[in-house]
């Protein structure tokens, strides 16, 4: 349809008295028609002319009327859309335009700052770099030299000269190996020292070779012996260079370990005057005067019990428990170990740990071999059961019934701080020790003695670890018992 001039009445020219031609709206025939002002007027809906309807503005609709706008009027549903469809290129156009600045100003920031200059320290003198420079490219700009370093054997034989790592750096007072310095940017601050290079070891082949552990002996005599540490196989590369044919120990895959026994006497760290009164071959009938004395002064003993005497008087045995007193092993029929076969000097502290544990509940690794005789190939015959072994440094000798006399003077004369007392519960009359014990006890507490149990008397000792003193130390997970003596 042809767009033509339409001329009314009072604007014989043409013109809109507001701005210019006026656009037609509609055709002839349509139901909306032109105000004098050339606003458009729906003759169906006089409510919708600024006239009749307070609600709107003079010139102003709805949303489907507008008024004259640069020199055209757009009126009712079509003409709001061809409003839209003008007006909405203007606004994509600003769109894309308002993105491409931000766009432009983004990339020149970012441009800028990643081409910032910083200031960092090369060898003692303050320099300016752009951000992000290399050590590399710092080295080169500074004209600093360094000798680099060789290729070198798995022995460190030089193979050929000069053929090493150009330098190494620190950064910060750290050390950066070629590898990493080579490419590291620096963002300002840094303090830079260059070095020579480093050396590179030929490729090679590489096997494992797995070492296990012995059992070691640390120390001569004291009346106490622990595990210090227990046996775990250690695992180290073996390297073969392929172009040298060297081999060489390389890295430590697993770090294995000797299980050390260490020998000692225990030595109270805070100065406290301490001793272990101790009884062999319990439980028996004297056991609850033991008991009963102990309980008068306030002290406290261990036991080192038999496993057959523990199922004859099972009640003496919780007895000594209940009473906070340590329970130990004494094996299970005093069979002399150092004399006996492996299967038997196994069998007769696992028995003897058992019925411990059988009658009382008590776990314990803590025992005394009989006789006081054990020797290093005795430990190993263990199999790892037990973790500490107790002799004595003061033998009261009331085995050869001495008399009570004897027996205190035996028990107290030459005493020192974490010494270790023998006497007995079982195995023969003890009249004497019965007559004895009050008087011990009574003499060294005058002299500002305490009595406490074996496992408290090495936790005194600040050179004995924590789990080494306990009254329970099983071999661990992951640990392995040897026999293989070093």
């Amino acid at each position: 349809m042809a767009d033509t001039h339409h001329n009314t009445n009072d604007n014989p020219k043409g013109t809109s008295p507001v701005a210019g031609p006026v656009r037609r709206a509609q055709a002839s025939g349509s139901r909306f028609s032109r105000s004098s002002t050339g606003t458009v007027i729906s003759s169906a809906d006089p409510y919708r002319s600024s006239e009749n309807n307070p609600y709107l503005s003079s010139g102003e609709a709805d949303g489907r009327f507008s008024r004259v706008t640069s020199g055209y009027v757009s009126a009712g549903r079509m003409g709001t859309t061809q409003a839209r469809t003008r007006r909405r290129p203007h606004h994509l156009r600003n769109l894309l335009i308002f993105v491409a600045l931000v766009g432009v100003l983004g990339g020149a920031g970012w441009f800028v700052w990643t081409h910032r200059p910083v200031e960092i320290v090369v060898g003692g003198q303050r320099r300016s770099v752009t951000v992000g420079t290399t050590l590399a490219e710092i080295r080169s700009s500074e004209g600093i030299e360094c000798a680099p370093g060789d290729y070198v054997s798995v022995s460190g034989n030089v193979i050929r000269e000069g053929e090493g790592n150009p330098f190494t750096a620190e950064v910060n007072d750290e050390h950066m190996p070629y590898e990493q310095a080579e490419g590291y940017g620096v963002q300002g601050g840094e303090r830079i020292q260059f070095s020579d290079g480093d050396d590179i070891m030929e490729p090679y082949d590489v096997e494992v070779r797995e070492t296990q552990p012995k059992l070691v002996m640390d120390g001569e005599w004291g009346s106490i012996s622990y595990i210090a540490s227990w046996g775990a196989v250690h695992k180290q590369e073996v390297r073969t260079g392929r172009e040298s044919g060297e081999t060489a120990d390389g890295d430590v895959i697993e770090q294995g370990s000797d299980c050390v026994i260490r020998v000692c006497n225990a030595r109270p760290s805070d100065g406290r005057k301490l001793v272990a009164l101790t009884f062999d071959d319990g439980p028996s009938t004297y056991t609850q005067q033991y008991l009963d004395i102990l309980a008068r002064y306030d002290a406290k003993a261990t036991f080192f019990c038999l496993g057959e005497n523990i199922e004859a008087y099972p009640e003496q045995a919780k007895a000594i428990v209940a009473a906070g007193h340590q329970i130990a092993n004494h094996t299970y029929d005093h069979e002399q170990l150092t004399a006996a076969p492996a299967e038997t000097v196994l069998s007769e502290v696992t028995r003897g740990f058992a019925c411990i544990k059988d009658a009382t509940g008590v776990d314990t690794t803590v025992m005394r071999p009989p006789y006081g005789e054990l020797r290093q190939s005795t430990w190993s015959e263990t199999n790892g059961t037990m973790s500490v072994s107790v002799l004595w440094n003061m033998d009261s000798l009331d085995w050869t019934l001495p008399g009570a006399d004897a027996i205190v003077t035996n028990s107290v004369i030459g005493i020192q701080p974490g010494y270790v007392i023998l006497m007995h519960d079982g195995g023969g009359n003890r009249d004497q020790d019965v007559e004895a014990l009050p008087r011990i006890l009574e003499t060294l507490t005058q002299q500002g003695y305490e009595f406490v149990t074996i496992s408290e008397l090495m936790a005194s000792d600040e050179s004995i670890p924590e789990e080494c003193a306990a009254a329970y130390n099983p071999m661990p997970d992951g640990a392995i018992w040897t026999t293989e003596l070093g």
